[in-house]
């Protein structure tokens, strides 16, 4: 009897640990999360934030004993202003940036528990640091945008 595996990529697995942190440990009440690779663009419905892992590359330097990449990766979040007020939008974009720009409270979604249940749905890959981080805002039309931006280290194991 053959086992049906499904690969998925280290982006994908970078966009759902992701995905579960701001879900289970943030404030998004009424704003749709949501991976790139089920949505190509936002749903009609806003607002919405789009994690997206642009890309994944070897990073050279971090430890010469083990494999290192490092992910690059856009939090994009949507709003409307005809929706929503703007001070909903910022609320959101705020949350975003607090629940993302410490690499502790992102770790344990990539990193296995020292102790207790493991509810990571992310395995093979140990998150070290930020490399960099970056946030821009945007608006064209009725549409806000609010585009966080990281830098990740990791380590396949």
């Amino acid at each position: 009897m053959a086992l049906n595996r499904t690969y998925i990529s280290t982006s994908e697995k970078i966009e759902t640990a992701i995905l579960q942190h701001l879900r289970y440990e943030g404030d998004f009440k009424g704003c749709a999360l949501v991976m790139h690779g089920l949505a190509l663009e936002a749903p009609e419905k806003l607002p919405c934030a789009i994690i997206h892992c642009t890309n994944v590359s070897t990073h050279e330097g971090f430890q010469t004993a083990a494999r290192s990449f490092r992910a690059n990766v856009n939090i994009t979040l949507y709003g409307d202003s005809e929706q929503m007020t703007k001070a909903k939008f910022q609320k959101y974009a705020r949350e975003i940036e607090r629940k993302v720009f410490t690499d502790t409270d992102l770790q344990k979604w990539f990193n296995p528990p020292a102790s207790g249940r493991d509810v990571r749905k992310t395995r093979g890959m140990y998150l070290h640091e930020y490399a960099d981080w970056n946030t821009e805002s945007t608006m064209e039309g009725t549409t806000w945008k609010h585009i966080t931006n990281l830098g990740l280290i990791f380590q396949s194991i």
